[in-house]
């Protein structure tokens, strides 16, 4: 088939580009570059905090201490949560139009790309190219409109084949992601999703990673769609056209700022050419308290990878280490790699705070918890930290509280340390970091108490943790020629946190659990298509709800067939509602008095609104009907939305939809179109 064709062209491609780049050779450091290439050498480090800098051997990058580097962030100027802005916005419905990102967006993601180069001491000189631009922003496009992040699209019904040939081309050739909230910044998926690649279909091959950090890599692209299907974006990744020769390029770097790498993130070293997997062998030693890890194909304390496919730099030495709650300021490591055919590779990483400060007031970007989700008996104890993203030089401090205990005994100190008691009836506990300088940020944990059995002994610290961390984005990323996988990439965001039950048991009808920002109770108890109805928000202050298909409940997976009555009544706060695919029925004053809501999109497979369903909501004056199917409108449903309210609807479907929606009461002067 033609598409496979291309797929093996591309390849073919990347192994000449490689081939043609030679074995590395000991270089100086390109002019730009402020600090020395490193080539068994001691390098002065002013600057620095942590342990002193080792003899660094085996690597070919530039050196830049802790100072030059908020020095050059600083003057980049760019940020992880600058906004995007558009300077045509796309559109998304045929005859649809590709959009164009500001220029300062664009300025923005090309500079925070060069941050993350100039900092693991390759190349910082990678510049804008239209063409790219255009590529990546027409990828992003077709799998916003398809609602899927591949790099291999079909075309959307009713594009122009220029334009889709064009989305195409970007799609086979740049680093793709998705976020579930339209509020997704670029910058954000560059830093924290695609040099993250810590998820478990793309961490034994980091190839996101790899090919931002491509040093051949001299001009790009950037794209981004985003709306009620989320947030798609792309950057390109195929050029090879500047000249480098620099090896041994690794992440974290040498010195390596701790707001841009966390526990999720593998650690990496790209050689540039082969390496034999059986014979490589990695000791990470950690100076404070002399903790080693060892690293090799026969065994290994965490994760242990070698990649030797063609993503920017072929040889990737891929490793993780077990039981590392987080990096901190002043924290270093020493890395130590035997078995390679060029001789053994070791180099030292500091990590040290940014504290960049900027020209705006200090703010609080966001908080999370980690764990996101874990297991405490009752009886133990489970030690929490928080991660917190700010800007100008904002405080990190956080205060910790736990909700849903049942036992006054149940409680979590100031340091994040969580005490289950004896006593604890709850299955579920919320532990929740709030930011002390904005109370509206802040990260939460899910905790599964497990009762503790007669005659167990005296309780310990609890162990086994999932160092998932929901409430700090819920991304999909993909890089160019790693198949069709989705990967979730928790790490930036603000999205749904969820309570599971015990996997092993399914979830009985009647019975109503918290998942996320919603509360589901389950209508039909089956290990296969299983349904549930949405019956409240978990807290009354969301501005926007999106109701899913289906939602997973333990390990099994639940269609979200309907909204129970008065679901979100009298929600004060609540702006907009997305309601999914596979809902059929809108309950009963399920949306009853909700002044504040604006917008709502109503998913394909409704047939049925209840009375009063929307009623009296003032500022309620859009209204998308996706469904092909309604078929009943009850009285009341629309009594008292704006007056002049747009309502949009399938095709065909115009005529006999405003004689179904009068019977709910549309206003006189709204339009069915």
């Amino acid at each position: 088939m033609a598409m496979k064709k291309v797929k093996q062209g591309i390849a073919a491609a990347l192994a000449a580009a490689l081939v043609l780049q030679g074995a590395p050779m000991p270089v100086q450091a390109a002019s730009q570059d402020a600090g020395a290439a490193v080539q068994g050498e001691t390098v002065p480090g002013p600057g620095i905090k942590g342990a002193a800098q080792k003899e660094a051997v085996g690597i070919n990058v530039a050196y830049h201490t802790q100072d030059e580097i908020r020095a050059y962030i600083k003057n980049s100027g760019a940020g992880i949560s600058d906004a995007v802005t558009f300077q045509e916005n796309p559109v998304t419905e045929a005859p649809f139009g590709l959009g164009k990102l500001s220029n300062e967006t664009l300025d923005s993601a090309v500079k925070m790309l060069n941050q993350i180069r100039y900092i693991a001491g390759i190349p910082y000189d990678v510049a804008l190219d239209d063409s790219y631009n255009e590529k990546a922003q027409a990828a992003s496009l077709v799998n916003y409109v398809n609602g899927k992040m591949t790099h291999y699209p079909t075309k959307p019904e009713g594009m122009a084949d220029e334009m889709f040939a064009l989305g195409e081309s970007g799609a086979g050739s740049s680093n793709i992601a998705w976020g579930s909230s339209a509020s997704w910044k670029l910058n954000r998926f560059i830093v924290m999703s695609w040099m993250e690649d810590g998820d478990s279909s793309n961490i034994d091959s980091v190839g996101h990673r790899r090919w931002l950090l491509n040093p051949s890599m001299k001009k790009t692209g950037f794209g981004l769609v985003n709306g009620v299907n989320g947030t798609y974006s792309a950057v390109y990744a195929f050029d090879r056209s500047g000249q480098a020769e620099h090896y041994g390029v690794m992440w974290p770097a040498q010195n390596m700022p701790t707001d841009y790498f966390n526990n999720k993130f593998p650690w990496s070293v790209s050689m540039g050419t082969e390496v034999d997997a059986s014979a490589v062998a990695v000791t990470l030693t950690r100076a404070s308290d002399g903790k080693v890890w060892n690293f090799s194909q026969s065994s290994a304390d965490g994760a242990f990878y070698v990649n030797n496919d063609n993503y920017g730099q072929k040889g990737c030495i891929i490793f993780r280490p077990n039981d590392v709650a987080g990096y901190q300021d002043g924290d270093s490591y020493h890395v130590n790699i035997t078995g390679l055919s060029g001789g053994d590779v070791s180099y030292t990483v500091n990590f040290f705070d940014l504290d960049v400060p900027g020209t705006g007031a200090a703010s609080v970007d966001a908080v999370s918890v980690i764990p996101g989700i874990t297991t405490v008996t009752a009886g133990n104890t489970q030690q929490f930290r928080e991660s917190v993203t700010v800007q100008n030089g904002a405080a990190k401090t956080v205060t910790w509280s736990v909700e849903g205990n049942q036992s006054a005994n149940t409680k979590i100190s100031q340091a994040g340390l969580l005490t289950v008691a004896e006593d604890e009836t709850a299955a579920i506990l919320t532990v929740r970091a709030t930011s002390t300088l904005d109370a509206t940020k802040f990260g939460e944990a899910s905790v599964s108490v497990v009762r503790k059995p007669s005659g167990t002994g005296n309780g310990g610290s609890n162990e086994d943790t999932n160092t998932d961390n929901p409430g700090t984005g819920d991304t999909d990323t993909k890089n160019p020629g790693t198949g069709d996988a989705d990967t979730k990439n928790p790490g930036t965001g603000n999205t749904d946190t969820e309570k599971p039950t015990t996997s092993s048991t399914l979830p009985a009808k009647g019975k109503t659990y918290t998942v996320g920002v919603l509360k589901y109770k389950v209508t039909k108890s089956a290990a296969k298509n299983g349904t549930v109805t949405v019956t409240a928000p978990k807290k009354k202050n969301y501005r926007t709800i999106t109701i899913p298909k289906t939602v997973k409940i333990g390990k099994y997976t639940f269609k979200v067939t309907s909204i129970a009555s008065k679901a979100f009544k009298n929600n004060k706060n609540l702006k907009k509602a997305v309601i999914g695919d596979n809902v059929t029925t809108i309950g009963a004053s399920a949306f009853e008095g909700d002044r504040q809501l604006t917008t709502v999109i109503i998913g394909k497979g409704v047939t049925k609104i209840e009375s009063k369903a929307f009623k009296g909501d003032a500022k309620l004056a859009t209204i998308k009907i996706n469904t092909k199917k309604l078929k009943t409108v009850k009285k009341d449903a629309w009594k008292g939305i704006a007056k002049k309210a747009k309502f949009k609807v399938p095709k065909g479907k115009a005529k006999a939809y405003k004689s179904l929606l009068k019977k709910g009461g549309l206003p006189a002067k709204a339009s069915v179109k």
